[in-house]
């Protein structure tokens, strides 16, 4: 009988350890996770708000200009007409750099860069197109 309370003793020591391990495992997991979703926070906002107005470009950041838009043709015409209603006319491209000009000859770089497993599309200016939210 003794040796049975013994035995019990040690599987429950194991069960504890085993339980600890997983805490600490969990624990662990969820701060890296958390993490991630932190520094992804402004990309995960605007994700939620082009999914929620009509417009396929939501501005996400001012210094340096940063726009998002879906990994999409028609999303990329529409930020791309609403800097041709601006003043601002396309220029060139050189791979995903994409070169604006204005009537004062001044030249911003647009480069775009694919986030989110290839969904979205964050294009960042090279300087301000000083254009005011609207």
């Amino acid at each position: 009988m003794l040796e049975n309370m013994f035995k019990k003793d040690k599987n429950k020591e194991k069960d504890d350890k085993s339980n600890k391990t997983l805490l600490y495992s969990a624990t662990a997991t969820l701060g890296v996770l958390g993490t991630v979703v932190w520094q992804k926070r402004d990309l995960l906002k605007a994700v939620a708000l082009l999914t929620n107005r009509k417009k396929k470009w939501v501005q996400i950041d001012t210094e340096p200009e940063t726009y998002m838009t879906a990994n999409k043709s028609e999303a990329q015409e529409e930020l791309f007409a609403y800097f041709t209603a601006h003043g601002w006319r396309f220029a060139d491209q050189i791979a995903d750099g994409f070169f604006w000009l204005n009537d004062n000859d001044q030249i911003i770089l647009l480069r775009q860069k694919k986030v989110l497993q290839e969904r979205y599309c964050l294009w960042i200016a090279s300087k301000s197109f000083g254009i005011t939210n609207e």
